[in-house]
């Protein structure tokens, strides 16, 4: 082989090389938090809190021995703290307040204190531009006991699983974010599913007394330091 062609052959290796290192990091990169820009890394964390976005308030679509209900609360406070690292990480505690069932006001509905960790994920079908934010119990695998009372659908429910709320917007630091979580027209929730940075796919599985559920709902989240906050890929 010629001096030339060694050449050309090393430079075509090389260059293959470097695609390969690329696309590699680009598959494994993972929603991560920031800070005016700086990226929060492992082992770093802020504070947070976050409320019902205006005009808006919390619903829970589910039911109960086959009728449809949906719980209103309409004041949602959080406090909570978030943690550096890919994919970044949250843990919050949240209050529901004025909380009642549509159509039924002689319910009295009573909501403890709901303690959460959430991860950052993809919207699912490879919408890397898209990130989630995907709420667990933070012990266990239940939210919250739900009680109702005054009325025919009297009982204790428990609110089992996660839900995927979407952050908006990305790579741009704001004084606040929003996370939105969606019901489709089906009473669905959307998306039904998250998607990690290998591709895999994690479903929704938020239930009520063991019934499918849906959250809707709408929030603004910041730093309590007045920083820009921002979530990034």
């Amino acid at each position: 082989m010629t001096t030339s062609r060694l050449r050309l052959l090393m430079a075509a290796m090389a260059a293959v090389f470097a695609f390969s290192a690329v696309a590699a990091g680009a598959a494994s990169a993972k929603p991560y938090w920031t800070e005016n820009g700086v990226e929060l890394k492992a082992g770093e964390s802020r504070a947070i809190t976050s409320k019902n976005a205006p005009g808006t308030v919390k619903k829970l679509k589910t039911t109960i021995g086959g009728t449809a209900i949906t719980i209103v609360c309409e004041t949602v406070e959080d406090s909570g703290t978030i943690y550096g690292g890919e994919p970044g990480t949250d843990k919050e505690t949240i209050k529901f307040t004025k909380c009642k069932i549509e159509g039924a006001p002689a319910c009295t509905v009573t909501i403890p204190a709901v303690e959460v960790k959430t991860t950052l994920a993809f919207w699912p079908n490879g919408l890397k531009n898209r990130v989630v934010d995907y709420f667990e119990p933070a012990t266990g695998t239940t939210f919250v006991t739900i009680k109702i009372t005054g009325c025919a659908l009297e009982g204790s429910y428990n609110v089992t699983g996660s839900v995927i709320g979407e952050i908006t917007p990305v790579g741009e630091p704001k004084p606040s974010l929003t996370i939105k979580f969606k019901c489709s027209t089906a009473g669905v929730q959307e998306p039904t599913e998250y998607e990690t940075a290998g591709g895999a796919k994690v479903k929704d599985t938020l239930t009520f007394g063991g019934k499918p559920a849906c959250l809707e709902d709408e929030d603004l989240f910041k730093l309590t330091n007045g920083g820009e906050l921002d979530v990034h890929v």
